[in-house]
């Protein structure tokens, strides 16, 4: 079962006491906060996610990943290097857990939750039929492994980390679908997932504006 202590064990040097909280699931979108909900708060290029923890707090979250502190109304552990703060003895929520870069924090904790499990991992990527390739080949596992599939195209280095959370120790495969929006994110999912097959549906000429060239 996935917990708050996941995190802090992950990020920091705290020791889990066993009374931590479950994490219900992960989330990038404030919209999508439910009960026992961990929040990512992001800045994109329009966006600020951190505009909406309390937002998130509201709907049931019991944690958010931030890269500032937010309000003296919550309870606030500083995860960062460069300001340490005293590894706590318990945890209140709802907390926010402050880092010097959430993604990577999202991104380093999936890594780390996909690690503890033997799920052999079949990684799909391609400039095309990434989704279809997927579903048929969860379609063909399915008939003899217990095998787990990344949901619709949440594929990317922000969609597949919230989707390893969602692993479980009794999954014997998982099809994971792997899109790129830039050059060196395959390899960022491929360190994350660690996948033992890999396909390649095509490689066409796509994202050219930000990859450059083939």
């Amino acid at each position: 079962m996935l917990k708050l202590s996941h995190f802090l064990q992950t990020l920091s040097a705290y020791e889990p006491t066993g009374s931590e909280p479950a994490v219900s699931s992960v989330v990038i979108d404030s919209r999508e906060a439910e009960a026992g909900s961990l929040f990512v708060a992001h800045k994109g290029a329009k966006v600020d996610g951190h505009d909406f923890v309390e937002a998130a707090f509201a709907q049931g979250a019991i944690a958010a990943l931030v890269e500032r502190p937010i309000s003296d109304e919550y309870a606030t552990i500083d995860l960062r290097p460069s300001m340490p703060s005293a590894t706590p003895s318990s945890v209140s929520t709802p907390v926010c857990l402050v880092v010097e870069d959430s993604i990577s924090a999202l991104q380093t904790s999936a890594k780390a939750w996909r690690a503890r499990f033997p799920v052999e991992v079949i990684g799909i990527t391609g400039s095309v039929g990434k989704t279809s390739t997927k579903e048929l080949t969860h379609a063909v596992l399915s008939s003899k492994y217990r095998t787990f599939k990344s949901p619709g195209n949440r594929n990317s280095i922000l969609g597949l980390p919230q989707t390893l959370f969602d692993l479980q120790e009794t999954d014997e495969k998982a099809v994971l679908e792997m899109g790129m929006y830039t050059t060196g994110e395959i390899a960022a999912l491929c360190d994350m997932t660690a996948p033992k097959v890999g396909v390649v549906t095509l490689v066409g000429a796509v994202h050219l504006e930000r990859a450059g060239s083939m």
